[in-house]
């Protein structure tokens, strides 16, 4: 499910659709990252991620993946940084 796309689709935002990808760091815990193609690499340091148009790498500590499902990546982890490269 696409949390975020189904948020702006309830507040009238539709203009915004569709997105390449969408990410949410949640804090210290991890992240989940929605349209992703494929998972380019998984290393406990660095996790990347291909999207349409581009890549997101996510660095930190203790990084794993928790599941990837029709798209939809949830990362568990110490999140300490984001790339978005195209």
């Amino acid at each position: 499910m696409n949390l975020f796309k189904e948020s702006l689709r309830s507040l009238g935002l539709d203009e915004f659709l569709p997105l390449p990808f969408c990410l949410c760091v949640m804090g210290e815990r991890g992240a989940r990252v929605e349209n992703v193609l494929k998972i380019s690499e998984i290393d406990p340091l660095k996790i990347s991620l291909d999207v349409k148009n581009g890549t997101v790498s996510l660095t930190g500590e203790d990084l794993y993946v928790i599941s990837y499902d029709s798209g939809d990546v949830t990362i568990g982890g110490k999140v300490k940084g984001v790339v978005i490269a195209e």
